[in-house]
């Protein structure tokens, strides 16, 4: 019996410093959104979706140092409640020099409606940003709850990675993925017929949304500056948000009005511009696009 129990504890004590050794090798290799629940000591953030998380590069933002990407994907930060309590746990709180990029586009303000009940559904309550409670390095409830592989595989990635995407401590997601045009063209044609079948039959602009969005706007201007900005996307991406919300462009004018901020919206960057799938930039034309926010950011700090 006591050579029983000497195995066990000896393999329960290697299992488990196996484990402590990989929590502190998670990385942006490791996982794509690991590094966004740890401390970011930052001035200001990039709110959104993950045509955010993919087109803005903080490092490339010399204007104002420091922010941090906090945008995840569609149905994970909406704008609403959850993703609110979550920026509020990342939000430097010392600070009132700070800076704020909130960025929107109809499918970050839309939602689910039961076509017979009309009921909006909020897809994101279901996921990691509102079950994870803890910002901490290591963030051992994250990869506890939220991490599907085993443990082993965290050291394995983080030595050799084999996802082409990569998570930047500042919250920028790289996608390592060289231009080409034909692959580029497949995906956005798939890409737009999931959405045509799917997210612009089921969602619904959403007030609730707004109101939401004017509620982190109003907060936000308590610590600093803050402009909202539509991003680009492919010509064909643009003509469908245009059908699916026609009045979308004229009501965040109105916001922008209204809160006493600045709206930027280059429409024509979605013909000059790359995107992997239509959707979201290439690499090359993230740090391009980053450049030219740079540039309205530094016009920002000087008002």
């Amino acid at each position: 019996m006591k050579g029983f129990l000497h195995k066990l504890l000896f393999f329960g004590a290697f299992a488990f410093i196996t484990h402590v050794i990989a929590g502190y090798h998670m990385n942006g290799n490791t996982d794509t959104n690991y590094l966004r629940f740890t401390p970011s000591n930052n001035t200001g953030m990039i709110l959104g979706n993950s045509r955010a998380a993919q087109a803005i590069s903080p490092d490339d933002l010399k204007a104002h140092l420091g922010l941090f990407n906090a945008a995840f994907a569609l149905n994970t930060s909406p704008y609403g409640e959850v993703y609110h309590r979550y920026i509020k746990k990342q939000l430097n709180e010392e600070a009132r020099d700070q800076v704020f990029v909130f960025c929107v586009d109809p499918w970050s303000l839309s939602s689910p409606f039961d076509p017979q009940t009309g009921r909006e559904g909020m897809v994101e309550e279901s996921k990691f940003l509102a079950t994870t409670t803890t910002i901490a390095d290591p963030n051992w409830e994250f990869m506890i709850e939220q991490y599907a592989y085993g443990w082993g595989n965290i050291i394995r990635e983080h030595y050799r990675p084999t996802s082409g995407m990569f998570l930047h401590s500042n919250g920028w997601l790289e996608v390592n993925r060289e231009y080409d045009a034909t692959r580029a063209e497949k995906r956005r044609a798939n890409k737009l017929k999931g959405y045509k079948a799917e997210v612009f039959v089921s969602n619904r602009p959403s007030d609730y949304r707004k109101k939401e969005l004017r509620k982190m706007l109003q907060e936000m201007k308590g610590y600093g500056k803050v402009m909202m900005v539509r991003l680009p996307v492919h010509p064909d991406f643009f003509e469908m948000e245009q059908a699916f919300w026609p009045s979308f462009e004229s009501e965040m004018n109105e916001i922008a009005a209204q809160e006493g901020i600045t709206f930027w919206s280059p429409k024509e960057l979605n013909e000059q511009l790359t995107f992997n799938d239509g959707h979201h930039m290439n690499y090359k034309s993230s740090h391009r696009f980053s450049g030219l926010l740079n540039e309205k950011i530094a016009a920002l700090k000087a008002m």
